[in-house]
């Protein structure tokens, strides 16, 4: 591998490949925009990123609990939803979900807002096989095309 002549003439190629410029364009860290089921019916097929516990939000005095996904299809009030990098905070229902499900990074999973009893939302949530993320990823990839 060629060393870099701190002392060279070409300084364009320098700044292309320091590491004190490299990361000059990175994008903020943790700034995803946020998903949240409103509707019964609303749902998402998502790729499990992470969990982040105990976030602090402007509505509550609790922290929170905040689910990282990339979204890679959902539904919104029947229609078409956004697909992307999301954080969704995590309702009670959503978390012993999650608690109880014990994803891995890069697991693929359904996830539908089905009721609300009283103040409860309820949740139909399933883990994909790797043959159904397949199947999804293609069947979304003939839509896009």
């Amino acid at each position: 591998m060629a060393k870099l002549n701190p002392f060279s003439a070409d300084k364009k190629t320098q700044q292309q490949t320091s590491i004190l410029n490299r990361f000059d364009n990175l994008p903020p860290t943790n700034n995803t925009p946020t998903f949240k089921f409103e509707n019964p019916g609303d749902r998402i097929y998502a790729r499990f990123i992470g969990r982040r516990f105990n976030v602090q939000t402007k509505k509550t005095a609790e922290p929170s609990t905040l689910l990282d996904v990339e979204i890679l299809n959902s539904v919104i009030d029947g229609e078409d939803g956004p697909s992307g990098k999301f954080g969704i905070f995590e309702s009670s229902g959503i978390s012993q979900i999650m608690d109880s499900e014990a994803l891995n990074q890069g697991d693929v999973f359904y996830l539908r807002f089905d009721s609300l009893d009283k103040r409860f939302k309820r949740f139909a949530f399933k883990k994909l096989s790797e043959q159904e993320a397949v199947e999804l990823e293609k069947e979304l990839d003939d839509i896009l095309m």
